[in-house]
């Protein structure tokens, strides 16, 4: 286990040598003297601590009180305007046919194959481009848990696809009822509805599906089979799941014929053989029995607390890892002799079969479970090891040429279906879009190559796009040339394509990715000559084929010969696009003369910038709006040729003693429609900008999410006798008492030291910890106690904490590298629970692959939990199993 000892011992580094930073006069007056007026205010409380921390107590006290009252409102005035709505506007709408895939012809029933005769042809063929936005989807609810419930709370533990689910629900649920289906009956059932606590059991479903990366048609599959558990009659299912996806965030619809109803979803993705109605120009799909007469009595407008759509992309790895419910596939390597054995566990795949069928998009960009992806990936990089991008391509072309069995969906299955990546190892056979998919995820995954779909009349094959050209048919996307791979097209090498289809023009499909070629290039001008000054934490695709990437910058740095001097060398952000052949459109700085940071990200399909800024002191955008906060939020939007549209401060603060849940919505022009928030002790779910079919935007987040952003350890410092061992001692014993695991107890007292702003630890102090804690580690890992030594000091700086090596070197420990200027973030769940969130820097695997890692959560009771690779692989451990 030392590899996870390492990961664990990442996370309390703090060796030290807190570094001062000259004040630099910023380029606008106004910023600076709103900064001065800040720091005098701060010099003021320094004289009066105890009078203003009660003067602060009581505005917090009042500013709840408040804010809870306008949320009530807020809730109650939604639910029974919705409630008045039911009663007086049904009509008929008339149902739709489903819609058909658009690829339709009958596939080869035998594995094409390359003819001896065929020749490799250097061949340019214009494509047709198909644009497939990824949106990122929220399965976490708006609506605050009453206090004291637990009394009306009972398990509701429920079969999923194999696995039980864990859930608690309010126990009056049970008697909800709809007498006859009437739109009087379905007001009346809102009523009773909203009555109840059915935030128990939204709280428990977002936890789970949190747990196991559970997307939007996972949660419908959930709230299906808790109805199943709950009722018999199927009104009273439909009309209890209908409520409780309203109350999730979805739209929803429920409708009626005679005395059925019929529950109506929304996707963000076309879905195929599915009959739908289209109402206020949304396809609205009845997923199971629709009623034998084309109409049906339903609604138009929307539940005022619903959000979104279903989205059916899945681009979490699904953690499902009970080794009871597995089932072992082999998959054979070219030239091995002996198969690798691939552990397959049955709730995904079931989960998988159960999914309608949609979009190509949905699949290519899907990821592979953890359970395969760990033993297949270890075992193909170690094949591929030293091979150039060509012949790693060609060897991976020859396994998916020669280890799987063809055979058509309609031969196998009796219908047309697209698997994802995992079904390919379950299933005896698959066709050509199946190998499509997982040969693109390998590509991309290993080799670090863009790749397209390419669809023809009645075939899918891959392109790639390699940096150098090669022989053979090639399309023009973005710019770049790429060339075609087909996995199916036996023993065909790259460029070749089968001679029916060389001067036929594809649809391509766009993989999305975010590791690629262009990705890194553009990374590589915007680091030249800035290293350890600029950093990049987010980055999209837009529709249009631009790359829209963000980060922030602490020192004078220069882009595309553009001088920028980041304001009091604090921490200012910036926004940059670039084209599809990887050249700057536009960079944007946000100044700020405290700190500040991008909590949230997206992208709109015409390449709009959104985030999420928190930040402290004045910040400026466009060299003309200032907004000045002790600790603001501003929500940011930014158009395709960098000009800003929308700057708003929320006007929310967390005042430096709780947290808030907030969620407002935007048009896309930038008006704003609502914004609500209420009181939390609990982070429970990631701060997010969505964006929705309408082209709404919703932002959702919590105050003080950032340890460090503004808490400040000066106080504390100053003392003379001040000891960052005594001071973790004391929060050791503190956690003790509160009976946390003894061996997490440290862990936390040392994150709550390094939490706030300024804080670190020298290097003598680590040491003592480890030698008086854990006295047996030094003998017992010399290897890695001498690499610990090489850590030149770890400092949160407003919220970021930044490790640095001695001699700006990179240090690898046990199945971990760790780059010079790695940056991570404290994130305070709850009492009970920290989360070390990596922005970069630090990779996680084994000699062959490596991946990023993405978070370290840890609970009070020694449970740890890793999150790495973009599909967020998720493996728990116990601290016991670690350190003895």
């Amino acid at each position: 286990m030392k590899s996870t000892l390492s990961l664990l011992l990442l996370t309390i580094l703090f060796y030290t040598n807190a570094f001062a930073q000259e004040n630099k006069t910023t380029e606008r007056k106004k910023m600076q003297d709103y900064a001065n007026k800040v720091d005098n205010e701060l010099e003021s409380i320094d004289g009066d601590y105890t009078g203003y921390t009660d003067k602060m107590q009581k505005e917090y006290d009042d500013y709840v009180i408040d804010m809870q009252k306008k949320y009530n409102d807020y809730v109650n005035q939604i639910n029974t305007e919705f409630e008045g709505y039911l009663k007086n506007d049904f009509k008929d709408f008339q149902q739709l046919n489903g819609i058909k895939p658009k690829n339709k012809e009958p596939k080869p029933t035998s594995q094409p194959k390359l003819s001896l005769k065929e020749r490799i042809k250097q061949k340019v063929v214009s494509a047709y481009i198909e644009r497939h936005n990824i949106p990122v989807s929220s399965i976490s609810p708006i609506f605050q848990k009453p206090e004291n419930v637990s009394n009306l709370e009972i398990p509701l533990n429920i079969d999923f696809f194999g696995s039980t689910a864990k859930l608690k629900v309010d126990n009056r649920s049970k008697s909800l009822n709809i007498n006859t289906a009437s739109p009087e009956d379905f007001a009346k059932y809102w009523q009773d509805f909203t009555a109840t606590h059915f935030q128990i059991y939204t709280e428990s479903l977002t936890k789970y599906a949190e747990e196991k990366n559970i997307n939007d048609w996972g949660v419908y599959k959930l709230i299906e089979n808790s109805a199943d558990a709950l009722f018999t009659d199927n009104n009273n299912k439909n009309m209890w799941m209908w409520a409780m996806l309203n109350q999730s965030g979805y739209y929803v619809k429920i409708g009626y014929y005679k005395n059925e109803t019929y529950l109506l979803l929304p996707f963000l993705q076309d879905v195929y053989e599915k009959p739908y109605y289209n109402i206020n120009g949304n396809k609205y799909y009845i997923i199971n029995d629709a009623p034998n007469d084309k109409k049906l009595f339903t609604y138009a407008e929307s539940f005022g607390g619903a959000t979104k759509s279903i989205d059916l992309n899945l681009i979490k790895s699904l953690n499902f890892r009970d080794e009871t419910n597995t089932v072992v596939k082999t998959t054979q390597l070219p030239n091995q002799d002996n198969p690798i054995s691939l552990k397959l566990n049955q709730t995904t795949i079931s989960f998988l079969a159960s999914y309608p069928q949609t979009e190509k998009s949905v699949y290519l960009n899907s990821v592979i479970s953890s359970n395969i992806k760990d033993d297949l990936y270890e075992a193909l990089a170690e094949e591929i090891k030293g091979k150039n991008e060509t012949e790693a391509v060609a060897y991976l072309l020859n396994y998916l040429h020669n280890s799987f069995d063809y055979k058509t969906d309609i031969e196998q299955f009796g219908n047309e279906r697209m698997f994802f990546p995992d079904e390919i190892f379950y299933y005896p056979y698959s066709d050509c879009e199946d190998r499509a998919v997982l040969f693109a995820d390998l590509v991309n995954s290993l080799v670090g190559l863009d790749v397209v779909a390419t669809t023809y009349p009645n075939h899918m094959a891959t392109a790639v796009a390699f940096t150098e050209q090669v022989e053979g048919v090639y399309y023009v996307v973005d710019g770049r040339n790429f060339t075609v791979c087909d996995p199916t097209y036996l023993n065909a090498p790259i460029g070749a394509v089968m001679p029916q289809f060389e001067n036929v023009s594809p649809r391509i499909t766009r993989i999305n990715t975010e590791y690629n070629f262009m990705w890194q290039e553009i990374a590589n001008k915007i680091e030249k000559g800035n290293k350890g000054k600029i950093f990049i934490k987010d980055k999209a695709i837009s529709e249009n084929g631009n790359y829209i990437i963000s980060g922030w910058f602490n020192d004078d740095i220069t882009v595309n010969g553009q001088e920028y001097s980041a304001t009091n060398k604090t921490r200012d952000l910036w926004f940059a696009t670039f084209n599809t052949k990887g050249n700057m459109e536009w960079f944007l700085p946000v100044k700020s003369t405290g700190f500040s940071f991008s909590q949230a990200f997206n992208v709109s399909a015409n390449g709009s910038v959104y985030t999420l800024i928190n930040y402290t002191g004045a910040i400026g955008i466009d060299r003309s709006t200032v907004f000045k906060k002790e600790n603001g939020y501003l929500i940011l939007g930014i158009n395709n040729n960098g000009t800003t549209f929308l700057s708003e401060d929320l006007g929310i603060e967390s005042k430096g003693v709780g947290k808030f849940a907030f969620y407002g919505k935007y048009s896309q022009t930038g008006e704003k429609i609502n914004l609500v928030s209420f009181p939390t002790d609990e982070i429970a779910f990631d701060t997010e900008i969505t964006i929705d079919s309408n082209n709404d935007i919703m932002v959702k987040g919590i105050t003080g999410e950032v340890e460090g952003l503004t808490k400040k350890i000066t106080a504390l410092s100053s003392e003379t006798s001040f000891s960052a061992e005594k001071q973790i001692n004391s929060y050791m014993n503190k956690y003790i008492e509160l009976k946390f695991d003894p061996k997490m107890a440290g862990v936390f007292a040392s994150i709550k030291l390094l939490s706030q702003n300024g804080s670190s630890i020298s290097g003598d102090d680590i040491k003592s910890l480890l030698d008086n804690n854990t006295p047996n580690f030094k003998n017992n890992n010399p290897s890695l106690y001498k690499s610990l030594s090489r850590m030149k000091f770890v400092i949160n700086k407003g919220g970021i904490v930044k490790i640095q090596t001695q001699n700006g070197k990179d240090v690898s420990l046990d199945a971990m590298n760790i780059e010079n200027s790695s940056n991570m973030q404290i994130i305070k769940v709850s009492e009970n629970t920290y989360k070390l969130k990596f922005l970069n820097g630090v990779e996680v695997g084994k000699s062959f692959i490596w991946f990023d890692l993405n978070s370290v959560t840890l609970h009070n009771d020694g449970t740890i939990i890793f999150d790495y690779a973009k599909g967020h692989t998720k493996k728990e451990v116990s601290i016991s199993s670690i350190i003895d």
